[in-house]
């Protein structure tokens, strides 16, 4: 299976990162959690889907930092850990603010020793005149690119680097990385092995998000050479070195590495029992489901693709993972649950309120843990569409099951049905429950949510006048944003 040139060309011509082709993002989920504003400061309405930018990701980050969002920035970058190394990389050529920040970040995320990009920014910051070389061969050779020239561009000089920089393995890496892509656009699969193993093996020792993604390159170019075995061997390497990463906070860190991967996937690989590790405890985490079963690994790690691709804001995305998920084969009908409310869920992001509610009915309709996620999502969405009175009944439908006590979205729901009640006048009971799902958010780590539930209940309190309750809302929710 050959890559497209357009699947390549997204690694190169903004900066050789990592950043998928067509990455979208739209505005926050209607109706799923009590929210007011999401993390790109855009109302609640729904918006539709666009591309994310360079620029757009830099201004939002410094508009948060000059702000005082300290902790919202980081978790912005966090979330975007391609569009933050594609920024890190197009330094040279876009420089910002909050650039050390960004790299800070994406280090502590990504990263595991030193010579990375805070001490390639500090470096550039204080001998400009020694990265001259590596900035106009870099350019030319992405220019190269640009104008389909291949072969001129894979004679990149990897020699240009500044020997004495404390981050001369990162723009090594880079470089052989950029060498590697355009052999492989020019046809040559063999020597774009050489180059993504000889960008691969110094980043093993403190790189393993760079890492990851060159041995799925490092493998797809050992798969057009004919080494079946060798590009199997890579592939499953990529997969577990990813495995640590996408357990930091409970998510998949870069979903897109995880759709290459499946996309890549050769017919003799099989998934290594650390990746099945991993989806069984995310998806007994975040979707609530327990796979015991190998045949549904797969049918699990789209489920959490689609998580992912929701927690970034790309519907669309979400809406095609949920969807594999849900026709992946999965033996296990909790699981194919789980992913017909995440479509769901990501209609409801695209405002198609309708068609979502329609495939909830019948989900929700069953007994048990299957039936209640589907049930809150449905109370939700009512809640969204204004009928306030329908929402509680049905959210507190959900949150009675005997099976509800506790499951991955409970504190959502709580969220939403504290809302419900105050929108009918039950001011005592709605903030009861609208601060018991700030108590779920907080134990669960889950900022985001707190975030929100937090100024829904200022809202309410100054909307209400009551000023001395508003303000400690308001103090805690400086210690959280």
């Amino acid at each position: 299976m050959k890559p497209t040139l357009a699947f390549l060309a997204a690694l190169l011509i903004a900066g050789c990162s990592s950043s998928p082709a067509g990455v979208k993002m739209d505005g926050p989920e209607p109706g799923t959690r009590a929210l007011t504003v999401d993390a790109w400061g855009s109302s609640p309405q729904v918006q539709v889907e666009r591309p994310v930018s360079t620029e757009e990701f830099l201004e939002r980050v410094d508009r948060l930092l000059r702000a005082g969002r300290k902790n919202a920035a980081e978790r912005l970058i966090r979330r975007y850990p391609d569009v933050s190394l594609q920024a890190l990389s197009e330094a040279p050529t876009r420089p910002a603010r909050s650039l050390p920040v960004i790299a800070q970040v994406h280090e502590r995320q990504c990263g595991t020793g030193p010579g990375g990009w805070p001490d390639l920014l500090r470096d550039r910051s204080e001998r400009r005149e020694h990265f001259n070389g590596i900035d106009a061969e870099r350019e030319l050779r992405l220019r190269m690119l640009r104008e389909g020239r291949f072969l001129e561009a894979a004679e990149v000089d990897v020699d240009v680097v500044p020997g004495d920089s404390p981050a001369s393995a990162l723009m090594r890496i880079d470089l052989w990385k950029l060498r590697g892509l355009a052999f492989l656009l020019a046809e040559k699969p063999a020597e774009a092995a050489a180059a993504f193993r000889a960008a691969s093996e110094p980043a093993r020792i403190s790189r393993p998000y760079e890492a990851a993604h060159l041995l799925l390159l490092l493998g797809e170019a050992q798969l057009r050479a004919g080494k079946s075995e060798a590009a199997a061997a890579a592939w499953t390497d990529a997969t577990e070195k990813a495995v640590p990463l996408s357990m930091e906070a409970g998510e998949l860190v870069d979903p897109g590495f995880w759709e290459r991967a499946i996309h890549l996937k050769p017919s003799a690989a099989l998934w290594s029992p650390r990746v099945g590790a991993m989806v069984r405890e995310l998806g007994d985490r975040r979707l609530g489901v327990r796979i015991t079963s190998d045949a549904d690994a797969e049918s699990g790690l789209w489920g959490l693709i689609g998580l992912a691709r929701l927690l970034r804001g790309e519907s669309r995305g979400a809406l095609m993972a949920f969807s594999r998920g849900a026709g992946a084969g999965s033996v296990d009908e909790k699981l194919r649950e789980a992913n017909r409310v995440g479509q769901a869920r990501a209609l409801a992001r695209q405002g198609e309120l309708s068609s979502a509610k329609a495939m909830l009915v019948p989900s929700a309709a069953k007994p048990g843990t299957g039936g209640i996620p589907a049930l809150a999502l449905l109370g939700a969405l009512e809640l969204r569409s204004g009928d306030a009175p329908r929402a509680s009944v049905i959210l507190k439908k959900a949150l009675e099951e005997p099976e509800a006590a506790d499951w991955p979205g409970r504190a959502d729901a709580e969220a939403n049905f504290g809302l419900a009640l105050l929108s009918t006048g039950k001011e005592a009971e709605g903030l009861k429950w609208l601060r018991s799902a700030e108590s779920r958010f907080e134990a669960e780590k889950d900022p985001e949510g707190l975030v929100q539930a937090l100024r829904n209940e200022l809202r309410y309190l100054e909307d209400h006048a009551r000023d001395r309750e508003g303000v400690e809302v308001r103090e805690r929710l400086k210690t959280v944003e």
